[in-house]
């Protein structure tokens, strides 16, 4: 689910790629938002994630659709990588499977103690 606190957070501590000493504008806001949302938890080098970000922000002022288009979902899906394994989401990502293992071994016993 995305956390809009989680990135008004990281523009507050990662304010100077974009414009150093000034205040976000609203297009560049909207803009880090799709691609973290497209993302969903994985992180890209900084210098891509920059001009991804800046990209998307010209399209979305252009009037450009679709804003997150083919070329710049295949170059973010490439370069991604996975989450660190202390972020919130590789916890959670690890939670969710050990939840799912349990439940099937708690239905793999009910089964065998049915019969």
């Amino acid at each position: 689910m995305y956390d809009i606190a989680q990135t008004v957070e990281f523009f507050r501590d990662t304010l100077s790629p974009y414009t150093p000493g000034h205040a976000m504008s609203l297009s560049l806001f909207a803009a880090e938002s799709l691609v973290r949302d497209f993302l969903n938890g994985r992180a890209l080098p900084t210098a891509l994630h920059v001009a991804v970000v800046r990209a998307v922000e010209a399209r979305l002022v252009g009037g450009l659709i679709p804003v997150l288009d083919e070329t710049l979902c295949q170059a973010m899906d490439g370069a991604a990588t996975a989450p660190p394994p202390w972020s919130v989401e590789s916890v959670l990502q690890a939670a969710r499977e050990r939840c799912n293992q349990l439940r099937r071994a708690s239905d793999a016993m009910g089964a065998r103690h049915a019969t």
